[in-house]
């Protein structure tokens, strides 16, 4: 019973293992086709369901032929 058991772990193991290669394969894929380069965008929250101060949000994306970089900020502005 317990090898039976192993197995199947095992085999789900194997199957997440495959799922998650396949997903990682199509990603990249998909990634390629995007421009390379560097774009960066910025706007305001009226508030974060706190307090009513304004926030400002920003966001960096980098995109080269080996990684795709994401830098997310926020400012807090009293």
């Amino acid at each position: 019973m317990k090898e039976i058991f192993l197995s199947l772990v095992s085999l789900k193991f194997l199957m997440q293992l495959k799922t998650f290669e396949h997903s990682h394969q199509k990603t990249l894929a998909a990634l390629s086709q995007l421009p390379k380069g560097t774009w960066s965008a910025s706007d305001w929250l009226d508030d974060d369901g706190i307090s009513d101060d304004m926030i400002k949000m920003a966001v960096k994306v980098s995109i080269t032929d080996s990684e795709l970089l994401l830098i997310i900020m926020s400012l807090l502005c009293k």
